[in-house]
């Protein structure tokens, strides 16, 4: 490696670890990376107000969504576990 690609990597190296040092950046890192596998939708947030506002599938206690129905977390946890 030379000595233009150390630098590079060593600028950004405190933008990373700043980031991923605070529960905001951790959520942020995992957000785009599961969007970026089709895993969540990219806009998580609209989505996530769109099921407990307009659907009903989520309440939101404080900062945190639940499910309404425990059944219906149920059978998306068990989907989620099945191979592939």
């Amino acid at each position: 490696m030379g000595p233009a690609a150390l630098l590079r990597q060593d600028r950004r190296t405190p933008l990373v670890v700043g980031l991923v040092g605070t529960a905001w950046g951790r959520f942020a890192v995992a957000r785009t990376y599961f969007a970026a596998r089709g895993e969540v939708p990219r806009d998580l947030m609209a989505f996530l107000a769109d099921a407990h506002e307009h659907r009903g599938v989520l309440r939101q206690v404080g900062v945190i969504y639940q499910f309404r129905h425990l059944d219906l977390q149920r059978h998306l946890a068990r989907r989620g576990n099945e191979p592939g």
